[in-house]
């Protein structure tokens, strides 16, 4: 749990620098990106969040925080990583790693705790509003304006949309909206259904069925998910409610769609009589709102009146703004260590500084997560290496294989002798991947072995 809650907080960090570059980028082209592209650059910030693993490339821009990283593990590495063959390495088991499991137990478990209440707080809110859902549908009428169920028929077949749809009209106060995924609801106050004309009635519910074909329903949901995740970090919850309001102004573009332009203004004014209706309104969990800010009516009606089809231009622009954000933003660093710097360095002549001894190979990292590969260099027939592993958070899997099988594999090891018989002697390697991962680990092996740093290119 502990693993899982480490992972969730440096995806919180990246998700963070993401959220910040898609602010910058549509502050930069602002009006030159067109309405739906500044919504969909959004959802790079949810592959972000729910996909732990990426690709590695030198375009990332975590690239700048990982050479910072590294040069800072160089410097500390000969204060921290300097390792004698006489050391009782079962000494630093028993005491060292005791110590540190205390430290870990002393904070991350206090964060595991905090981090698991504000879930819990955060499904209770979200729970609760979906009993008030279900309280209100249950005091809702279906019928309370005879006539506007043959509007909604006909914007269906206007919009070619066949799902069963139900007009709800509510004495809660709200703002128009859609909900339920399975058997959709349009629900509408009896104070906006009492003060509106069937047209005004038309471009409400086209607005709501636009958010239905465009599974607008279903993204918020996944936005609940991810807030309730990571309820901690403001920046990703500002990101997501600027997410929703991107939502909105996208949606009232498609809904200009189906019109024809003298019905824009009407459109517009629709919305300000809503907000006007309900100047005290109340959002209801996992709906689709009409009026979800007022801050932004004035950018919404800006748009309608301004509006303009979307053109290949806009296009362009807008898949190459998020393939340069996606290449730059969903990847990580990449890997700094290069075939040159390490193969250069024979084993048996480097010394403490490049956490290199003989026999023994020893590295301490800020913040790492790739692989690393070495070689076992030997002529005696049967053999032995001992790996240990000391890590603040995260995790180290140390893999010891041949081109036969696998000889030993396992995950933060602590003083682990793994015994190479003469049979498997040949060509033995070592694969070590972290997890975004702080500490350390040792590999050693029996005098007269060497270990030899490589770069795998077939892993």
């Amino acid at each position: 749990m502990l693993n899982l809650m480490e992972t969730i907080f440096f995806m919180s960090i990246n998700g963070s620098i993401l959220v910040i570059l898609i602010l910058l980028t549509k502050i930069i082209l602002k009006d030159k990106l067109n309405v739906k592209f500044h919504y969909f650059i959004w959802f790079l910030l949810i592959i972000k969040l729910t996909i732990p693993y990426e690709l590695q490339s030198n375009l990332s821009i975590f690239n700048i925080s990982n050479t910072l990283i590294e040069k800072q593990r160089i410097i500390n590495t000969p204060l921290k990583t300097i390792c004698k063959n006489d050391i009782n390495y079962k000494d630093i088991d028993n005491g060292e790693s005791i110590k540190n499991s205390n430290n870990k137990f002393n904070y991350k478990s206090i964060l595991l705790f905090i981090w698991i209440f504000g879930i819990l707080c955060s499904i209770t809110f979200t729970l609760h509003g979906t009993k008030k859902i279900k309280i209100i549908k249950k005091l809702s009428d279906t019928n309370y304006i005879s006539n506007f169920n043959e509007v909604l028929n006909n914007c269906m077949k206007t919009m070619n949309i066949k799902k069963n749809f139900t007009l709800m009209y509510t004495d809660y106060a709200i703002s128009p909206c859609l909900e339920g995924i399975i058997h959709p609801i349009i629900l509408v106050s009896r104070k906006t259904a009492e003060s509106i004309s069937s047209q005004e009635l038309k471009y409400i519910i086209m607005h709501e069925l636009c958010h239905f074909k465009r599974l607008d329903i279903v993204i918020n949901w996944i936005i609940i998910i991810l807030n309730t995740i990571y309820w901690f970090n403001p920046i990703i919850r500002y990101g997501f409610y600027k997410m929703k309001q991107d939502c909105e102004i996208s949606c009232d573009s498609d809904v200009l769609k189906y019109l024809n332009d003298a019905e824009n203004i009407h459109y517009g004014n629709t919305i300000i009589k809503i907000l006007e209706i309900n100047t005290n309104y109340n959002t209801l969990v996992g709906t689709t709102s009409m009026i979800k800010d007022k801050s932004e009516i004035k950018k919404r009606i800006t748009m309608i009146l301004k509006y303009k089809k979307v053109s290949l231009k806009s296009i362009i622009l807008g898949i190459l703004a998020i393939t340069i954000i996606g290449s730059v933003g969903l990847t990580k660093a990449y890997n700094l260590k290069t075939e040159d710097n390490l193969n250069s360095i024979p084993v048996n002549e480097v010394n403490s500084a490049a956490a290199f001894d003989k026999n023994l190979w020893n590295t301490t990292f800020e913040l790492w997560d790739g692989k690393d590969f070495y070689k076992i260099s030997t002529n005696k027939k049967s053999y032995s290496i001992n790996v240990t592993s000391d890590t603040k958070f995260g995790t180290v899997n140390i893999k010891i294989y041949n081109d036969k099988k696998v000889l030993f594999e396992k995950c933060n090891p602590k003083n682990e002798t793994i015994n190479i018989p003469e049979e498997d002697t040949e060509n033995v390697k070592i694969e070590t991947t972290g997890k975004l991962t702080k500490g350390s680990y040792t590999i050693r092996v029996d005098n007269g072995q060497k270990i030899k740093p490589i770069v795998m290119k077939d892993a």
